[in-house]
């Protein structure tokens, strides 16, 4: 292992209010939004970094609906979707095949965002 990647892989949490919650680095940078109705995450993050995140939602989120949005596809951004099994998940516009090429399937997205909203599993 590279001796940098012991820094990558360190997070930090800033309570910005009782509403919003951002963790910094440890695999991407991650937003919890809570709202009246939802948890809003902003990407998963990745290994144990994105476990954690997963921990401190639900400890957020108590009954809530769980929404997640990946900003793109890269790892440190997606590899935690598998922990959110029965939330939508959402990413942007991209080539359905072009995802398929670089996202595992357990951490697929279930919609994507194009000029119209599209729910790929139905």
């Amino acid at each position: 292992m590279y001796p940098s990647f012991k820094f990558f892989m360190i997070s930090k949490e800033v309570v910005v209010d009782e509403k919003l919650t951002a963790i910094i680095g440890g695999g991407g940078n991650s937003i919890i939004l809570n709202t009246d109705s939802a948890i809003v995450v902003i990407d998963t993050k990745m290994s144990k970094n994105a476990e954690k995140l997963y921990e401190k939602v639900l400890t957020i989120a108590q009954n809530k609906k769980i929404i997640v949005i990946n900003t793109h596809c890269h790892g440190d951004h997606i590899k935690g979707n598998f922990l959110y099994p029965n939330s939508d998940i959402f990413i942007g516009n991209y080539d359905l095949d072009f995802l398929h090429k670089n996202i595992d399937e357990e951490n697929f997205p279930n919609n994507i965002i194009r000029d119209k909203y599209l729910d790929i599993y139905s």
